[in-house]
């Protein structure tokens, strides 16, 4: 082998090394540095329908949540809860409602949740259920519900 191909095969070698960590670490900053964190739910009457799930988000800011699942559900939405006229609705929530725009995003009683409708068993104090939240940026991401009587 000669000096020009010895040369040659060393720099394709560190091109291609350049480009694999360049692509580890965009692929270690996509989705951001998402954390939830205090993940809960009330327990359900045994005749319960529908129930709530709460959480505080930490994402990149305007990072916006844009889905939820979770096997205790037969199917869920993005919701909020608003004193209109002197009556609290509930409604889905509206993109800009989902969006941390200052990094953080709430999810409380009175406010926005995850509304669990067609509840498939009741939320008994002290079980817990999965939930799957899905944000634009931070992308799907796995937590417990812990069913707590607040």
């Amino acid at each position: 082998m000669n000096k020009t191909s010895t040369m040659s095969k060393t720099s394709t070698m560190s091109k291609t090394l350049t480009v694999i960590v360049a692509v580890a670490t965009l692929a270690a900053g996509c989705g951001g540095g998402a954390s939830i964190d205090d993940v809960w739910a009330r327990p359900s009457p045994p005749t319960a329908e529908n129930a709530a799930f709460y959480f505080t988000a930490t994402v990149d800011e305007g990072d916006r949540l844009v889905a939820a699942e979770s096997p205790a559900c037969g199917r869920t939405e993005l919701h909020i809860s608003q004193m209109q006229d002197g009556l609290m609705t509930m409604r889905p929530a509206d993109t800009g409602q989902l969006t941390a725009s200052d990094g953080t995003l709430v999810l409380e009683p009175g406010g926005l949740h995850v509304m669990c409708m067609q509840l498939v068993a009741p939320l008994v104090e002290g079980d817990e259920v999965d939930l799957t939240v899905t944000f634009e940026q931070a992308g799907e991401i796995d937590l417990t519900v812990s069913i707590e009587d607040r």
